[in-house]
């Protein structure tokens, strides 16, 4: 398991970095829920914990802008007759 900030964490890829030998790769998502600043991370595989002192710095993301729909446009009016 991989927590950030004492919470878990998705893994979505953990193993060998494609074209680097020995060198293992964790593609994570940070969980929304952090606060801004420093955050442990912490990887338990088997019963071995990773090292102490391993940080990531998470800065909550910007509220999107918001979505602005399409103006509706009404459809013709049929001339009046003549």
């Amino acid at each position: 398991t991989l927590r950030i900030g004492d919470v878990p964490a998705t893994v979505a890829y953990a193993g060998v970095s494609p074209g680097s030998a020995g060198l293992y790769q964790f593609n994570v998502t940070v969980p929304a829920s952090l606060p801004d600043g420093d955050a442990a991370v912490v990887l338990d595989v088997n019963g071995a914990r990773s090292q102490d002192n391993i940080f990531i710095t998470v800065k909550g993301s910007v509220n999107p802008p918001p979505v602005i729909p399409p103006p509706v446009i009404p459809p013709p009016v049929n001339p009046p007759p003549y």
